[in-house]
């Protein structure tokens, strides 16, 4: 048995495999990326995992993204947040602003090539843009930038329950009160209570307005 302590650190090339299977299984069952995103999931059950790789394959090298992870005394990753700073991010050297913009280049390319030799068949082809269209019925009643969103946090299903999810939170939120600016999280169906810890406010939902494309999803409140 190991006596090593949990631990949060940002994420590794290598925990990449790690983190698309527990994304894969902590959101199986979750309204809008199991039945609304993929209602073909149980017929084609290993193509859910392209979601979530093509995901974070393009975004892996943006700037003002990070990755971060819980590993459990054994070195496994049993969790995952995805946090990003909107904003104008910090500078960094000149080199590191060419790399992270000819690999997220390269990534979009990648990604399309994927899409077309092996698509997705347990989505809805049509739903997958359906979070991007939706902006303009939410992005006004987001906090103005600078702030931190908490876009996807996930907890192995295996290790929930553990207070792993909110060592994911803290991180992120911590970050945004040292550099004094709003974290906001859109939350899953049922993890409104959860959220409401850290981000006291309701300010509306992602499903709202005439011709959203998410309406009749359930979850998609806005805290702050």
């Amino acid at each position: 048995m190991s006596s090593s302590p949990i631990s949060t650190r940002p994420a590794q090339n290598t925990d990449i495999q790690s983190i698309i299977h527990l994304l894969t299984q902590a959101f199986w069952n979750e309204d809008a990326v199991g039945r609304f995103l993929h209602p073909h999931r149980h017929r084609f059950p290993d193509d859910v995992s392209k979601y979530w790789r093509r995901g974070l394959r393009e975004t892996w090298w943006e700037r003002g993204r990070e990755h971060v992870v819980v590993v459990d005394g054994e070195g496994v990753v049993v969790g995952y947040a995805g946090w990003v700073f909107v904003g104008d991010p910090k500078p960094i050297p000149i080199i590191q602003t060419i790399i992270s913009t000819l690999f997220t280049f390269y990534a979009k390319i990648q990604n399309h090539l994927s899409n077309a030799l092996s698509p997705n068949r347990a989505a809805n082809p049509e739903h997958l843009t359906a979070m991007a269209r939706a902006k303009p019925f939410y992005q006004h009643k987001l906090p103005a930038a600078p702030r931190y969103d908490l876009e996807t946090l996930a907890v192995h299903p295996s290790h929930q329950g553990k207070g792993y999810g909110s060592l994911l939170v803290q991180w992120g939120v911590d970050r945004a009160i040292e550099e004094r600016v709003p974290a906001t999280v859109i939350s899953a169906d049922g993890t409104e209570k959860f959220y409401g810890r850290w981000f006291g406010r309701s300010v509306g939902k992602v499903t709202g307005g005439v011709g959203n494309p998410l309406e009749g999803i359930r979850g998609g409140v806005i805290l702050d």
